[in-house]
Parts: C-alpha cells; sequence; structure tokens
C-alpha cells in the first residue's frame, strides 16, 4: 500500500528585500515606505508590488543610490519571477549583481544568486543551479546572514529531486542546526518536517524527534496548515511497519480533520480520507477502507491535488477491491491507474 505524506519539496523563494543595511549605509525614507509597500502587496497584489519596486528603482538612479538600485532591480526581477517572465526575471536579477556588489549589498546578491538557482533548476539546469546556490551560501556565511537558509534549503530540495538523500540529508540538518542556532522559528520548519521524512524508515527514531520540533513550530506560529501536514506525516509515520501504532496515527488524523475544518479547505479531505482508508487497510478492514478511499476519489479530480497522488490511489483501490473479492471492480481500477 502507499501512504501518502506532505513533503515541502517547493524551492525557497519568498525573498522579501528586508532593511538589512552594512557599514555607513543610512535609510532613505522615501525609498524605505515604497519598499514596505513592495513587501506589503507581493502575496495579494503583485501589479502593486512591481509599481513600488519600480519607484524604488527610479528614485535610487535619480539619487544614484546603488545600494537601494540593487533593491529595485533584484526585486523587479523576482517579481517577473512570480508573473512567470523568466526572460525579464533573469535580466533584473543578472542586473542586480554588480550593482549589489558596487554598494556592498551583500544580502541582495546573495538572494539575487538564489534565485538564479531556482530559475536554473526549473530549467533542470542542475549544475548550473548548484553552482548559483553554494555562491549564495558562501556569501551568505561570510558576512553571517540569514539568507544562508534559503540557499542550504535550496540544496537540500534540489539534491532530494535527484534522489541524493545523503547530500540531502547533509544540508537540511546543516539548515536545522543553523535555524535552531540564530531562532529562526518559521525558517526551521521545512528542514525539520524533511529530515523526518527522509529519516522516517531508516532512523525512526530521529524522524520522530525532527517532526515533533516540526509540529511544534507549527504550534507556535498558529500555522493551520503546517499543523495539518505534520498531523498527516505523523499518522503515516505511526502506521509504517517500522513504528506501528495505529491508535496513534487514528488520533493524528483526527487531528487533521478538525484542522481541515478551521481552515476551511475541503481539498485537504484527500489526504486525510486516504489515510484513513490506509488506517482501516491497515485493520484488514477492506470494506471501510473501500469507504474512504472512494471518498478520496471523488476529491481527486481537485486541481490542488497532484497528478501522483491520484496515480497512487487508483492502485490501492486496485488492490483493495481485489482483497475484498471484488475483482470486476478491481480491473477497473487496475485500467484506470495503467491509463495514468
Amino acid at each position: 500500500m502507499v501512504y501518502l505524506l506532505f513533503m515541502m519539496k517547493h524551492f525557497i523563494l519568498f525573498c522579501l528585500l528586508s532593511s538589512v543595511f552594512f557599514m555607513a549605509q543610512k535609510k532613505d525614507t522615501e525609498i524605505e515606505d515604497f519598499l514596505t509597500k513592495y513587501r506589503r502587496n507581493l502575496i495579494t497584489d503583485l501589479d502593486s508590488s512591481v509599481y513600488y519596486i519600480n519607484k524604488v528603482k527610479i528614485i535610487s538612479e535619480r539619487k544614484g543610490d546603488n545600494f537601494y538600485l540593487s533593491k529595485g532591480l533584484y526585486g523587479l526581477g523576482y517579481c517577473f519571477y512570480q508573473k512567470g517572465d523568466i526572460e525579464k526575471a533573469q535580466y533584473y536579477i543578472k542586473k542586480s549583481i554588480p550593482v549589489a556588489f558596487r554598494s556592498d549589498n551583500f544580502q541582495t546578491q546573495a538572494l539575487a544568486y538564489n534565485q538564479l538557482g531556482l530559475i536554473e533548476n526549473n530549467k533542470s539546469n542542475y549544475q548550473l543551479a548548484i553552482q548559483l546556490f553554494l555562491k549564495s551560501l558562501k556569501i551568505s556565511e561570510k558576512r553571517e546572514l540569514n539568507e544562508k537558509s534559503f540557499a542550504l534549503k535550496n540544496l537540500g530540495n534540489l539534491f532530494l529531486s535527484q534522489n541524493d538523500t545523503v547530500q540531502a540529508i547533509h544540508y537540511f540538518q546543516e539548515d536545522y542546526r543553523f535555524t535552531k542556532e540564530k531562532n529562526l522559528i518559521s525558517e526551521q520548519f521545512g528542514s525539520s518536517n524533511n529530515l523526518g521524512m527522509i529519516l522516517r524508515k531508516k532512523n525512526p527514531d530521529s524522524a520522530l524527534m525532527y517532526f515533533t520540533d516540526a509540529l511544534s513550530i507549527a504550534r507556535q506560529l498558529d500555522q493551520k496548515k503546517w499543523q495539518y501536514d505534520i498531523h498527516i506525516n505523523l499518522a503515516v509515520f505511526f502506521m509504517g511497519d517500522h513504528r506501528k501504532n495505529l491508535a496513534a496515527a487514528l488520533s493524528h488524523l483526527k487531528a487533521a480533520k478538525i484542522l481541515i475544518e478551521e481552515i476551511g479547505d475541503s481539498s485537504l479531505n484527500f489526504l486525510y480520507y486516504y489515510n484513513l482508508g490506509g488506517y482501516h487497510y491497515k485493520k484488514r478492514q477492506y470494506s471501510e477502507a473501500i469507504t474512504y478511499y472512494l471518498k478520496a476519489e471523488k476529491i481527486a479530480d481537485n486541481p490542488a491535488i497532484p497528478l501522483d497522488y491520484k496515480i497512487s490511489l487508483m492502485d490501492d483501490l486496485n488492490t483493495v477491491f481485489s482483497k475484498n473479492g471484488d475483482y470486476k471492480e478491481a480491473y477497473q481500477y487496475l485500467k484506470i491507474y495503467n491509463k495514468l
């Protein structure tokens, strides 16, 4: 049986150009106001962010301030990346780097190399992406920047996507230690969760420690979606043969269900029903397993549900119908599975 977990495989790109200053750089209140408005609108109104960050670029050019100009150029590149215009994104991000070097804006240098690494990773240029992430990491380490966490996570995610778990664990553990030492609470969540995922079979004791840390962080920050993710992962963890405890698994699934109702996102029921079906399958309660798998199937066409999740569900429906003696229905799901 396949049990679905939530792994933070997404690459870290949410770099908002916080106001970090070096040497004798003085704040420009006019430009800072536009930077604040730029950051405030990034999630809800990207076009407004483009307007405000372009203001930063224009004003800093007029004032001859390369420190803020590098922020403006990078910010424009970041906005175009979010819009999906990769050509413009690369243009502005690359343009920001020499300006950032001239003004000792080390934070923008680190962010720019990180973002260019993401672009190359998306193009499957993995070796170049690694080089760019490592450049970001080197700058961040030398200047003791918190942006180090972005580079470490992205390196971990890149190696994880290449199934190189040894390197992935190395970078995630380094990020875990760094974020813990710096008390970067929200940044610690991703590495905690991913280390729990990777180590759950090889080292279940360590995996449980990382999952527990991740859940504690999610609760501390009142991040209900993160809490849901970890409850799902812990349910799967306790259903595994390496640490089988079906009562604990059911407890985490019930906690996940409560959070779904609080969050108000019906697509989250997919993993809840799927893994509740897995729980009953583990108990050899095949009719009950079928009931919940079919509930998950009704949600599977939701665009928020990845295709590989649906493929896994069709495979498990084939298996559980066979176990329940309904070979005709099992064959129908086998055909859907093969088609997908």
